[in-house]
């Protein structure tokens, strides 16, 4: 009889620990339909607005790079010199050339000129029967001839002019010059080496970066031109603006490529990236995102007659730290605290809603 009283108020006080434990106490929020900003969320990489490729106008030898991988360079910075030696001689054959031309042209107006006087002398010569009309048919046709020279002459000199002054061009544009504020990221060339005219020597990153983004065929006709976008860097969140959207797909991903200008920041390229384009407003049941759990489905603890139940959900919409949801209806209360530690049909007590 004594084990048997033993044996039954341990089991009683067992039932009521496990009572006692099998209750638990939560918040709940009541649903309701309510507007909340439609975003798309997408997965970015880091890239450079824009590399440029720094070239020589003339074929040449290499002087001196003047800076080096990783250099950090401003708008204005010299980066590497050409031997002008050969380009000043070139330029100084042209100057000889140009000094020949023009006397060729001297020469040849003086030689115009002469001939043109003479045939007004001829004229009044063969008004008066002085001359015949054949002696001055020749010195009308010589007179042609002069001019036609002159007027070659100052071609040619027009010609050696224009050579010139692009001897002078490529001279001056010896020196590489940076045209932007940027990173050196690639040295083509080495110092002494020769190299072809517009063939790259050196390139730099500009420092304004973008976000490359590949947008699903579904949503590229929700997005445009100018849309904000919050960029998420492990927390830190950036604001952007869509600054091109690709005509046409990847023939690998067939997403369309958005480039995303952020607006203030600076990051290692490749860095990979969250992106959330606010397109509008959508109505719906919005949740705090820390009451929605998942085990291979998504889902959340509902409360009716004292107990809550799991339901089941679909995850439509994330923004600011809230979630739209798809399988629940208004009215419904929803267990917001207290329900990581609830099993399905356990009973609880609302504290709070």
């Amino acid at each position: 009889m004594m084990l048997t009283v033993v044996f039954l108020l341990t089991g009683c006080a067992s039932a009521l620990e496990i009572s006692v434990t099998n209750t638990r106490s939560v918040k709940v929020i009541k649903t309701k339909m309510e507007l909340g900003n439609e975003t798309l969320e997408y997965t970015g990489v880091v890239d450079s607005k824009e590399i440029v490729k720094y070239s020589f106008k003339t074929p040449g030898k290499i002087k001196e790079i003047l800076v080096t991988k990783g250099q950090k360079v401003s708008t204005g910075d010299s980066i590497a010199k050409l031997d002008e030696q050969e380009l000043e001689f070139a330029l100084s054959g042209a100057r000889a050339s140009l000094k020949a031309a023009e006397f060729q042209v001297t020469q040849a107006k003086e030689a115009y000129n002469y001939d043109k006087d003479n045939l007004i002398k001829m004229k009044e010569l063969l008004d008066s029967d002085a001359i015949s009309q054949d002696v001055y048919n020749q010195l009308t046709l010589k007179t042609k001839v002069s001019e036609e020279q002159y007027k070659q002459a100052l071609e040619q000199v027009k010609g050696i002019r224009a050579d010139l002054e692009h001897k002078q061009y490529l001279l001056a544009h010896a020196t590489l010059v940076a045209d932007t504020d940027g990173m050196v990221v690639e040295i083509l060339h080495e110092e002494n080496e020769q190299v072809a005219a517009y063939y790259p020597v050196i390139a730099i990153r500009s420092v304004d970066q973008i976000v490359n983004v590949g947008i699903a065929q579904r949503d590229v006709e929700r997005v445009k031109v100018d849309d904000s976008a919050v960029i998420d860097f492990y927390g830190t969140l950036v604001s952007g603006r869509i600054s091109q959207i690709a005509e046409a797909p990847d023939l690998d991903t067939r997403t369309y490529n958005a480039e995303v200008t952020l607006e203030d920041a600076s990051y290692r390229l490749g860095s990979i990236t969250k992106v959330n384009f606010d397109i509008g407003q959508v109505s719906g049941i919005w949740l705090p995102v820390n009451s929605i759990l998942s085990d291979g489905e998504d889902y959340v603890y509902t409360v009716k007659d004292g107990r809550a139940f799991k339901q089941i959900i679909q995850i439509k919409q994330i923004n600011n730290g809230k979630m739209m949801v798809e399988g629940l209806e208004s009215g419904q209360f929803v267990v917001i605290n207290g329900m990581k530690n609830l099993l399905d049909g356990m009973e609880v007590n609302i504290s709070e809603e």
